[in-house]
């Protein structure tokens, strides 16, 4: 994987961050140029809350002005009403998507 991604993981300016998302920004301060976001399926109450206005609401807080925030959604193929909610929870919190 290092060869086939040229080493992008060892850049000083990436920070990885293997954490519960909503507790870290919920502790943290920081802010951020870019946000990358890969969550597992919403399948029980403390995943779902990785999907929520108020989670999203939290990115928005850490983003840098210009920021911007990446997550995964599912296929809108076939995944459909799952992928619309997510569109629409993002766009609720303030989100161009």
């Amino acid at each position: 994987m290092v060869r086939l991604n040229a080493g992008a993981l060892n850049d000083p300016r990436v920070r990885v961050v293997n954490v519960d998302g909503y507790r870290f920004l919920t502790d943290s301060s920081d802010l951020y140029q870019v946000i990358l976001i890969d969550l597992p399926d919403p399948r029980t109450e403390s995943l779902a809350r990785l999907y929520s206005r108020e989670f999203y609401g939290l990115i928005g807080r850490h983003l840098a002005p210009g920021g911007m925030m990446v997550t995964q959604a599912a296929s809108p193929y076939f995944a459909h009403k799952a992928y619309w909610c997510i569109v629409h929870t993002i766009q609720a919190a303030g989100f161009t998507v």
